[in-house]
């Protein structure tokens, strides 16, 4: 019964239809303050074949509000003749993407929302020990875990605690003065000021000369 209540209320409401438009018929924000690097285009095209479609372009009748990136990724994969599909399986005409109609919008709201899209994730930090359990356990089970988006030196970071890039000429140990090592520290962005303060310190206790 509870569960019954609480679903028949939704029932009622209507959901944003999801459109299948041409994909050249979307025509970028010329102003889109975003940029998108060879990298997470990559990344991108790798997500949309393994997982399916799934978050649909938002655009109005003047063009693309949110999305420019997936539009980028999605000309690529179809120029490559791959077909695209949904999370289901279910195959997405080619040449065409999902698409929610954001019509209606004033201007200003519209050119709000397509810095807000980009900006408001940038906010959010990530819980170190869940991701070692998360990649594990993704790594246990034979699942690439770099399908995640993350790199492989972040991915090996999060499972270590450590990530080192040592640039040594001799490896055995011998005549090493004078040679730099570099050794790169990964941590959230919000920890970045606190991480930084706190080697600088335990360095100069140390007595270790250093660059940061």
């Amino acid at each position: 019964m509870a569960r019954r209540a609480f679903l028949s209320p939704i029932k009622e409401v209507a959901p944003p239809d999801v459109e299948l438009r041409d994909l050249d018929g979307l025509v970028p924000y010329e102003r889109n303050a975003r940029t998108h690097s060879r990298a997470q285009i990559d990344k991108l095209k790798t997500s949309i074949l393994t997982f399916g479609w799934t978050n649909p372009i938002l655009a109005d009748r003047d063009g693309i509000v949110a999305g420019h990136a997936r539009q980028t990724a999605a000309r690529e994969l179809y120029d490559e003749g791959h077909a695209l599909r949904f999370p289901n399986g279910a195959a997405i005409p080619a040449g065409q993407v999902p698409v929610i109609d954001c019509t209606g919008w004033s201007e200003e709201k519209r050119r709000a929302y397509i810095l807000a899209d980009n900006r408001l994730a940038l906010d959010a930090d990530w819980d170190p020990e869940l991701l070692k359990v998360e990649f594990g356990e993704l790594s246990a089970a034979e699942f690439d875990p770099a399908l995640t988006g993350f790199s492989p030196d972040e991915i090996h970071m999060h499972l270590t605690g450590w990530s080192s890039d040592l640039d040594l000429s001799a490896r055995d140990g011998a005549h090493t003065d004078g040679i730099l090592a570099k050794i790169v520290v990964k941590v959230d962005r919000g920890a970045a000021d606190r991480a930084t303060a706190a080697i600088e310190a335990a360095l100069k206790e140390a007595g270790i000369e250093f660059a940061l």
